[in-house]
This record gives C-alpha cells, structure tokens and sequence, in this order.
C-alpha cells in the first residue's frame, strides 16, 4: 500500500471544453460538479491536490493550488509535466492523474493503480478496458518526469508519446464515464 503523503493527485482541467461549449469543469453530474468530483476520487488517495488548468490560474474558489503549463496550448502532456514537476518539488514519489470530464470510477481504483505499478516496479500504472487505454486515469511516478518533458520539448502532446522509455502496467476495468460534448452530458444524465 502506498501511503497518502507519497501521493500528489493532479486534476487535468486545462482544456478548451470546445467539443462541450462550456467549461466542462463546472458542469454539475448528479449535482456535484465534474472538478469537485474528480478532487474527491483523488483527496482519497493522495496527501494533496493540484489543478493542472493551462497556462493561466483558474478555479482560485477551490482553494487549490494551480500547475502551469512550461508549454502554453500543449494539450495533456503538458499538464502533465506541469503536475510531476510539482510532484517532484514537493517530494511525492506518485502522481495521481485524473481528467476532469470522467464523471464516474469505481471505488479504490487508484488504489489499485498504486499496488499494480508497485507490484510491477513500473514507472506508470493506467486504466485499461475493452475499448482502449485511459492515459489521463492513472499513476505515474515523478520519475516519468524526464522523458514526458524530452517529449514535449520534442513536440509531442499525446501522453503516450514517452512510455516506451518505461517499464509500464495497466488494470483492467470497466470504460470510464466521460462528458466530453453535451450529448454525453445528456446520456449521462439519462
């Protein structure tokens, strides 16, 4: 078991929510916002939470400090370096990362992400199901720090661009609830 404080959870809320027309962050799911939601799942695994929200602060009536993209309108990589470079200053050994559009997961999840990665002594742990990979529901280790910066430096925005500098592992479940446009908004409310 991974303990709390060698977790820092990261809240990927930096998008343009085009696809969606609003701020996907704030739309409420069952009455609670996708951003509270997702602060939630994370608060529940790691010592503290961060917002990787792009190159600009945002959502300051959370109380949560901000990560900010070293690369403006770089996509989730960024934010992604942005969180393990505030993991690595602040001493975590894990970062725990969460999309703001995935409404729902299960349960002790990222519990089991962090045993897994552990388990495997990899360098990143992620939510596998019949459908694909969720690179943006996972763990990593600050040590991916390295090689997801060469790789934005090298123009890359997807996650993925790096893992095979990394010994990496997956749990197998169920797809993820994402809210992405407002006809999954509207079946997800359904």
């Amino acid at each position: 078991m991974v303990a709390r404080e060698a977790v820092l959870g990261l809240v990927l809320c930096g998008g343009a929510s085009r696809r969606m027309g609003r701020d996907k962050a704030r739309i409420e799911w069952r009455g609670t916002p996708l951003i509270a939601r997702a602060l939630a799942i994370l608060d529940a695994v790691a010592q503290d939470c961060a917002l990787a929200c792009g190159a600009t602060p945002r959502y300051a009536e959370l109380g949560r400090r901000c990560v900010l993209d070293e690369v403006p309108d770089a996509g989730p990589l960024a934010g992604l370096v942005a969180g393990l470079a505030e993991a690595e200053r602040c001493g975590a050994e894990w970062l725990a990362v969460l999309a703001v559009d995935v409404a729902a997961l299960p349960a002790g999840l990222y519990d089991q992400l962090l045993a897994e990665a552990q388990a495997a002594d990899a360098g990143l742990c992620v939510l596998t199901h019949p459908g694909g990979t969720e690179p943006l529901v996972g763990v990593y280790r600050t040590t991916c720090l390295a090689p997801a910066r060469a790789a934005l430096a090298a123009g890359e925005r997807r996650v993925v661009s790096f893992w095979s500098a990394l010994r990496t592992a997956s749990v197998e479940g169920d797809q993820p609830l994402n809210v992405n446009t407002p006809e999954d908004l509207r079946e997800a409310q359904a």
